[in-house]
């Protein structure tokens, strides 16, 4: 294993993690749905600033389900998943930039930079998790993934930090604090972070292409989808690596509602202020990192699965109780625990995959890891919207439970040294 590409290829999670915290969990969020989108109507009714944020970030995502097995596919035929990734940071961290120049009312405007934001964010990690099994040896990928994960919580964390002394004091950086310009220049930080942190991925993580050439006649966006129609019929071949594709379908609808979410939630329902949120969510980012290291030691001394059914049980009890949260303080809490899983879940999950996955399939594998993934953000963030515009806010969160639920028991039939030994086979029956 060559640390200094494993620390370039970490380094990648500390850029964009900024984008998870500051726009997507945080500061954006509560902007948006409480100053950009506030008495936001259509069709002369009135729709929920948190609505209209789960109805964006839906849209993103199916545009992301839709798209990623296909991207993952042309990078295995090219060999060029630097290049792809590289693509999609550039529309992230652009249309993060962007942002500065939303303001309340312009709420089309909003949505729309989080649209392709979103889009640039998401697909770009089906490429870089595609790297993580070409530069780390199987028995240690449970390490590195959560070495990564945690890098990503610190990246994000510290961003979020210094946007909060950005908000509450913009006179110390010379910014005045009218026309919500502390919030709006946060955005252009998270851009500049973005930017410049990925820069030693692109730089030292080596392209370790395993070139095929397409069918006669067709280009690589053609065989691309023909190559994941192709996967759909045979990821039968490999039962344990698509049962727990399906399982993460399943659970990561819940963890990706929660961080997409939960902060408009508080807002909206506590009456936490954007100051106290960002100081929450710091608490849950360092957490989180060490909660990503904790999973990681104990997936490659337990078993990645059974690490992963622990964090799901303590997702499940997680969702009941914020069901009942009234105070800040009990938000508080919630966070904490929620800080303890979720490192540990996704970076548990991502190293599972690599480890039942064909070495010569890793791109493709990857896009339709980040499609259950992103499929989960469709479908989570759509219910928690529609449930919040028509009935109430708790019964959109209670409503996660079910994905959990489903995710466990999913999980709990896979066998995980059997799913290697398939991998191993590398396409024994494979058409």
């Amino acid at each position: 294993m060559n640390r200094r590409e494993v620390m370039a290829w970490s380094m990648y999670d500390f850029a964009n993690s900024a984008f998870a915290t500051s726009v997507l969990g945080v500061v954006y969020q509560v902007y948006f749905t409480t100053r950009v989108a506030a008495g936001a109507t259509w069709l002369g009714r009135e729709i929920p600033g948190l609505s209209l944020w789960g109805y964006t970030v839906a849209a993103a995502m199916a545009v992301t389900v839709v798209t990623a097995p296909a991207l993952g596919a042309i990078a295995d035929f090219s060999g060029r998943k630097k290049m792809f990734l590289l693509a999609c940071w550039l529309a992230s961290w652009i249309s993060t930039a962007l942002l500065y120049w939303v303001t309340p009312g312009r709420a089309f405007l909003g949505m729309a930079l989080l649209f392709v934001g979103l889009i640039g964010f998401s697909a770009g990690n089906a490429f870089y998790n595609a790297f993580l099994p070409e530069i780390v040896p199987s028995d240690q990928m449970g390490r590195a993934s959560g070495f990564g994960q945690a890098l990503g919580y610190l990246g994000g964390g510290l961003c979020l930090l210094l946007n909060l002394l950005l908000i509450r004091a913009p006179s110390d950086f010379g910014i005045p604090g009218e026309n919500d310009l502390p919030v709006r220049v946060s955005m252009v930080v998270v851009a500049a972070w973005f930017a410049l942190f990925a820069i030693p991925a692109f730089v030292w993580v080596k392209e370790r292409p395993r070139t095929r050439r397409p069918p006669e006649g067709q280009g690589y966006l053609a065989a691309g989808y023909r190559q994941v129609l192709k996967t759909l019929r045979n990821v039968r071949q490999y039962p344990q690596l698509a049962r727990f594709l399906l399982a993460g379908l399943c659970f990561m609808e819940g963890i990706e509602t929660v961080i997409l979410m939960a902060s408009g939630f508080a807002a909206r329902n506590l009456g936490m202020s954007q100051e106290e949120l960002v100081r929450c969510y710091l608490l849950i980012q360092a957490v989180a990192i060490a909660g990503a290291l904790a999973f990681g030691w104990l997936a490659d001394r337990w078993g990645h699965r059974e690490a992963i059914l622990a964090s799901l049980v303590v997702w499940c009890g997680l969702i009941v109780a914020a069901y009942f949260v009234k105070t800040a303080g009990q938000f508080w809490a919630l966070g904490v625990g929620v800080g303890i899983v979720l490192g540990g879940t996704q970076a548990c999950s991502r190293s599972l995959v690599g480890r039942m996955t064909p070495p010569s399939y890793h791109a493709e594998v990857f896009g339709f890891y980040a499609m259950a993934g992103k499929a989960a953000s469709v479908i989570g963030p759509l219910v928690m919207a529609v449930l919040t515009q028509w009935f109430h806010d708790r019964l959109a969160i209670l409503s996660m439970i079910f994905f959990f639920l489903a995710g466990l028991a999913l999980t709990w039939r896979v066998h995980e040294s059997q799913g290697i030994e398939e991998a191993r086979g590398d396409g024994a029956g494979r058409e």
